[in-house]
Order: structure tokens, then sequence, then C-alpha cells
């Protein structure tokens, strides 16, 4: 199982999703709301997810 999460790590989408929510959190800052917060959490689960897979493809 952790093979094919590993797999995350060099898949293109899930690279572009990453990319996309740093670029949320950067440009977004500023804002405030609810749908706001729940963006920042997603990229945020997104980011430690990629960074969890990108762990596991390396070691």
């Amino acid at each position: 199982m952790a093979n094919e999460f590993a797999q995350l790590a060099v898949s293109p989408l899930y690279i572009l999703m990453v990319v996309l929510s740093i670029l949320y959190l950067i440009f977004l800052r500023e804002d405030k709301g609810c749908i706001t917060t729940f963006g920042r959490i997603a990229s945020v689960v997104y980011i430690l997810i990629y960074l969890l897979a990108l762990y596991l493809f390396i070691f």
C-alpha cells in the first residue's frame, strides 16, 4: 500500500494540485471567510499528503 501511496510523488496531476494549493495559500492569504478557510485547510492537507508521499518515495 505504501508503494501506491508513494506514486503520488511523481504523479503530474497531483504535483499540479500541490502547486495550485501553494499558489492559493500565497495569493489568498489576506481573505477571510468560511469558504476561504475550507480552501486553506484543503490546501494544507494536499501539501501534507504530498510531503508524506515524497518521504515514502525517497525512503
